[in-house]
């Protein structure tokens, strides 16, 4: 990964590679925020789309991200993969 930033409520991270997907839909990302008065962070489910070498990653349900994190968990739909049909490695990124 090259660089992260927050653009609104989405996250954008941007690679060094092209990214791909086994299909149309990117799977397996969670986008987190800060629980307000503590330093908790909650995550959910997270969309995602891919623009050439940039996952651009949001959730309606929050506002203010803070954290990216792909196929973290044990996240069997995690779908990314570069253009030789290598997996991307799991990684999570806080960016506050």
């Amino acid at each position: 990964m090259q660089e992260v930033s927050i653009e609104g409520n989405k996250i954008v991270a941007a690679f060094d590679q092209q990214l791909l997907t086994n299909n149309n839909k990117p799977a397996g990302f969670e986008i987190g925020y800060k629980v307000p008065g503590n330093n908790s962070l909650i995550f959910v489910k997270a969309e995602a789309k891919i623009e050439d070498n940039k996952a651009i990653v949001w959730s309606d349900k929050v506002d203010k991200p803070v954290m990216v994190r792909y196929s973290w968990l044990i996240v069997e739909e995690a779908n990314l993969v570069n253009k030789i049909g290598l997996p991307a490695h799991p990684f999570r990124m806080r960016l506050r």
